[in-house]
């Protein structure tokens, strides 16, 4: 049944993107609530106790680094991962800092192909903070 596995925070301000990884969220049995800004996933977080966010780079309201330190705050153990096509070192460090973590950091993951890119979308429960896993 849909939602099963609790809520995912889909952070994502392109709505084909929020779409394709509702769907991927939604099909492993987590309910999926899409957010098109950080004003709204910080609505949203307060009504919500998700297992997850799924967090996009860049929003047209806030840096994602920022969201991240915010539901870090509030909650430590909360899994938040940065969907991004950045994979340079400087936004890797940027998104450790922010206690958050990389698709490409994540495990066990499923890939989703559509033309001209691949989204790679990853979920763990009760993920520990970065400077916990050391």
């Amino acid at each position: 049944m849909p939602g099963e596995r609790g809520s995912v925070i889909i952070v994502e301000d392109t709505e084909h993107s929020a779409e394709l990884i509702a769907a991927l969220v939604d099909h492993e049995g987590f309910n999926s609530v899409v957010c098109s800004s950080a004003s709204a996933a910080r609505d949203v977080y307060r009504t919500q106790k998700p297992v997850a966010i799924l967090l996009d780079w860049v929003l047209p309201d806030a840096p994602g680094t920022e969201l991240c330190r915010e539901m870090r705050a509030k909650d430590p153990l909360v899994t938040i991962i940065f969907v991004s096509g950045r994979g340079d070192e400087m936004s890797v460090a940027r998104a450790r800092r922010g206690r958050g973590r990389l698709l490409d950091e994540a495990r066990p993951r499923r890939r989703a192909h559509r033309p001209a890119s691949t989204f790679t979308v990853s979920l763990e429960r009760g993920a520990k903070p970065d400077s916990a896993q050391s």
